[in-house]
């Protein structure tokens, strides 16, 4: 009798074992996953509030049609396209750190023709010139 308790306590921890840690994984992948349940239906009511608010801000703004022309400010230049990569131009390019000389400035070019308006962001303005 005395070699028997310890037998049957190891028998049953071999049995049982593995279902006591099966146990606990799912018991804590469940917690997991009511967590992230939660944070994904706050992130949804975040969103949708934001949309919201967006929409909102949207409707208040004029629209681009009764805004007129964009005036011209000092940030607008002409530009002329033909010289971008993207557009054909395959001459010589600056290198990389060459600064440009102080005698040769582009916004004082006499015979420049440009043939775009850009606003001071990179934005087109108007249509092009030809």
């Amino acid at each position: 009798m005395e070699d028997f308790v310890p037998v049957v306590g190891i028998v049953l921890l071999v049995l049982l074992g593995p279902w006591v840690l099966v146990w606990r994984a799912n018991s804590r992948r469940r917690r997991e996953r009511g967590e992230d349940q939660e944070r994904w239906r706050e992130l949804t009511s975040r969103t949708y509030a934001l949309e919201q608010t967006v929409r909102a801000l949207h409707a208040q703004r004029p629209s681009p049609a009764s805004e007129g022309p964009i005036p011209k400010t000092a940030d607008s230049r002409h530009v002329n396209n033909r010289f971008h990569p993207e557009h054909g131009y395959n001459g010589p390019r600056p290198n990389r750190g060459d600064k440009p000389e102080p005698g040769k400035r582009l916004d004082k070019i006499a015979h420049f023709k440009g043939n775009e308006v850009r606003d001071g962001r990179g934005h087109a303005v108007g249509g092009k010139k030809r």
